[in-house]
Parts: structure tokens; sequence; C-alpha cells
């Protein structure tokens, strides 16, 4: 079923009443349901929630000005003429067309997208809120959509539970700096998204899609493996695991062909084990 409530953005928050993730997608990102394809027609294969999916391309079909109809009288030559002998949005400037487009509509589409679970919708409406370059909707004016770095954040931790890197890249930095509006610097935040974009390193986001880490993998350790030498902001500090991540980035770095680093780190490593307390050594 669906329901609505009021919601930040003034046009009110749908919240949907799905099956779960287990049953709608599977490991591999398709959906949950293998069909047979019709005699002659092949295999269709579909990247996360279907209904989701929809949403988003109806918010792309609308951020390209595909469905703003002009009138007759406007109409070039080169332009698709629908059964009302009207056109969509293909015969006036650029800036008059964002003028006419349905922006209320679009961002209502792309909110519905993310909270069925598509993930380049949570990511583009996060980007948006925070005022980062978006996939789309970049044109969406203030009025409608209402940034509020709250709901960007809100839609940045919605992506990182999708499985996106970039997301928990992101909110890892975010709380590691502090130098992020709206966010506190908490180091045992950070720890948890950095330990999360790593362990999700080569695989697969909710929908079948892969984005890389945008830094090695080793210099992402090497700064965890700090932040529990260091301690604080919420974090205990914690040598042990600070020598053991420590010694995994020198081996990435080692294979990565940076001898010099992987020098450095295990340097470190030693340094962090060197404080380990004696009876915790003992129980290991």
């Amino acid at each position: 079923g669906v329901t609505a409530d009021a919601g930040t953005s003034g046009l009110g928050a749908v919240f949907i009443q799905s099956r779960s993730e287990d049953d709608s997608v599977s490991d591999t990102g398709s959906c949950g349901h293998q069909h047979q394809p019709l005699p002659g027609m092949p295999e269709v294969r579909c990247n996360g929630p279907i209904l989701g999916r929809i949403h988003h391309e109806m918010t792309r079909l609308h951020d390209a000005g595909r469905m703003v109809a002009l009138e007759t009288d406007n109409r070039d030559k080169n332009d698709i003429v629908d059964d009302d002998d009207k056109v969509i949005g293909q015969s006036c400037p650029p800036g008059q067309l964002e003028a006419m487009i349905d922006w209320p509509a679009a961002l209502f589409h792309e909110r519905l997208a993310a909270q069925l679970g598509v993930v380049e919708a949570a990511v583009n409406l996060a980007r948006l809120h925070l005022g980062l370059p978006a996939d789309c909707l970049q044109a969406a004016p203030a009025a409608a959509l209402r940034p509020s770095a709250a709901e960007g954040h809100r839609w940045m931790e919605a992506a990182a539970k999708l499985g996106d890197r970039s997301a928990m890249l992101y909110l890892a930095r975010a709380h590691d700096t502090g130098d992020t509006e709206g966010l506190v610097r908490d180091w045992d935040r950070a720890t948890h998204y950095y330990h999360r974009a790593l362990a999700s390193s080569g695989q697969t986001d909710r929908e079948g899609g892969y984005d890389s880490l945008d830094t090695p993998a080793y210099l992402l350790r090497a700064r965890l493996a700090e932040l529990y030498l260091r301690g604080g902001y919420g974090l205990d500090a914690d040598p042990a695991s600070s020598s053991e991540i420590y010694g995994e980035a020198a081996e990435e770095a080692m294979a990565e062909g940076n001898g010099k680093l992987a020098a450095k780190y295990y340097a470190l490593a030693e340094e962090a084990a060197a404080l380990v307390p004696d009876d915790e050594e003992a129980v290991e």
C-alpha cells in the first residue's frame, strides 16, 4: 500500500510497503523472480526494484524536458508530435524549457525511486541537497528542491545502506574530519563507514552496480589504523586493531609496488603492537 506523510520537502514523503530485500533482490543484484522469455523475445534482466526504476526514468524524462507539451504554433519542423498534435519539449530554447519543467513532479518521482531502493536516486538526492554535482535535476530551482544538509545526509546514509561506496566514503570522511556542515566529528562512525567501504570493495551494490574506491585501499586502511591508534571523538583507542590494520595496509601497498609506503606501515604496525597491554597479548 502507499501512504503519504508530511515531509521536509513540502511534497510529503511517501512510504511504500514492499517485500523484503531478500525477496526482491538476489545476491547478484537482479530482480528476485526469473521469468521465461516469450518465444522469439530476448531474456530481460532488470536491476533493482522495477517500480523504483520506472520512477527514476520518469525523473530523467522530466529533467530532459520530455514531459513538457508545447503548443503547435511553436512547433519546429523536426519535432515529434503526439496524437494530440502537441510537441514534447523540443522547439524552445533551453532556458525557456527549464522554466516549463514540472520540477515538483520530477522530485516526487526521484524521492519515490530512492525510497523504493534505487541507489542512483538516493545518491542523486543526497548530492542535490548537499550542493554537490548531481546526475540529474541539477537545474531544479531551490524553491522546488528546498535544499537541506540534514536531508542530504539522510539520503547519503540511505545510499550507503544500499551499498553505494561513494556514499560510505563521503560519510566516513565527514565523520573523520568534522568539516562537513551538519555532521559532527565522530571517529566511531567514521571507522564504521571505512570498514564498510573496504569490505564492499570489489562487490556490487544492491542493484548490481559496481563503483570502485576512489582512493587506494591501503591508504584508507592506514587512516583507519591511525584512528584506532589515536582514539578519541567517541572511539576507544585499540592499538591491537591498529597494528593488524597497518599490517594489512603494508601488504596491500607492497602488492601495488609501493615498497617505501609498505615499509612505513610495517614500522607503524610494530609501534602500535608495542602499545598493546601485556594482558591483552596473553589473551591473544
